[in-house]
């Protein structure tokens, strides 16, 4: 279990952290223009399900590509901001 806090802790870390930096970076008028808010739900659904996303991973890894392809959407952040999880 501890495992599992771990990732999740990780997972909205990271999300939360992207979040404020999209806030942070963009007026209202971007994000709707651009769609962001579409992406913001997304992302934050995985911050509000990162307990749950964490719990899947501990019994099928390959489940990484559904969060992963969520957050790396090129359409939203550049390739160069796409980040990377592996199981170790």
């Amino acid at each position: 279990m501890k495992k599992v806090n771990i990732l999740s802790e990780l997972l909205e870390l990271v999300v939360l952290k992207h979040i404020e930096y999209i806030e942070s970076t963009t007026n209202v008028l971007i994000r709707l223009e651009k769609g962001y808010y579409k992406y913001l739900n997304q992302l934050s659904c995985i911050f509000k399900l990162s307990e749950e996303y964490a719990m899947t991973l501990e019994v099928d890894w390959n489940y990484i590509e559904i969060i992963l392809d969520i957050y790396n959407q090129e359409k939203y952040i550049s390739k160069e901001s796409f980040i990377k999880i592996k199981e170790v």
